[in-house]
């Protein structure tokens, strides 16, 4: 399977990254995370990285299936809650990507997110586990509302938050030429969604449009803004 891929992570204007990210590749199949950790000081950024590192040791190496993501995330938030104690209540969301030759694996807790675009058009986006989001749901806000509401940081779910957790998971198809791209909310706070599309439309490679997006938060980023964090992949043509 041939990809071009690319990703970066930043503090933004806070004092410290509590985001961390992975991207796994061999012949067989390609594993991406983003973790946004929750907690404060180092706490976060703890949590984040113990999701990173759980994932990673579940999910490398072999095929994946939504069972393996799911039992991966589930032993994520068990290693979080292990790692609590009452001064420190870490937590951390997670998008989870997994590509081999004929499918694509997505799977989120919290609001850290996967797209999957083709053809010039989303066909996928994964669902936040928000307070904001919950008032979509009902009506009360549009879906583009979500990133100016007063409620928007405000999760329903993260890791860590519950003994039991049970993440969002999808399977599709891929095929060359879909794209996808995870983020955390300091990223997708300020690109919008047909931004990314014509970012994609206009990029000639995976670096071209994360750049052009990374541009779009750096631009708009307000002087407390979030760390933000991507990885794109591009599907070029299967491996003969």
């Amino acid at each position: 399977m041939k990809i071009s891929a690319s990703y970066y992570t930043s503090k933004g204007n806070r004092s410290n990254n509590e985001d961390n990210i992975s991207l796994l590749e061999n012949r067989d199949n390609v594993v991406a995370v983003i973790a946004d950790g929750l907690g404060g000081e180092s706490n976060g950024e703890k949590a984040s990285l113990i999701t990173i590192q759980t994932i990673n040791a579940r999910l490398s190496g072999g095929n994946v299936n939504t069972e393996k993501v799911k039992n991966a995330i589930t032993s994520a938030n068990d290693e979080i809650i292990k790692s609590q104690d009452r001064e420190n209540k870490m937590k951390s969301t997670v998008a989870v990507l997994c590509i081999d030759s004929i499918r694509a694996i997505a799977a989120n807790v919290g609001d850290t997110r996967v797209y999957h675009f083709r053809k010039g058009k989303i066909l996928y986006q994964s669902i936040d586990h928000s307070v904001s989001q919950m008032s979509v749901a009902v009506g009360e806000i549009n879906a583009e509302d979500i990133r100016g509401h007063a409620d928007r940081n405000r999760l329903t779910l993260a890791l860590g938050s519950k003994r039991t957790v049970e993440a969002d998971i999808t399977e599709s198809v891929a095929i060359a030429g879909d794209s996808f791209l995870l983020c955390s909310d300091g990223f997708w706070e300020y690109v919008h969604e047909d931004e990314m599309v014509e970012d994609l439309k206009t990029s000639g490679s995976a670096d071209e449009w994360i750049n052009k997006m990374r541009g779009r938060v750096e631009a708009r980023i307000t002087p407390k803004g979030d760390n933000h964090s991507a990885i794109v992949i591009i599907l070029g043509k299967k491996d003969v």
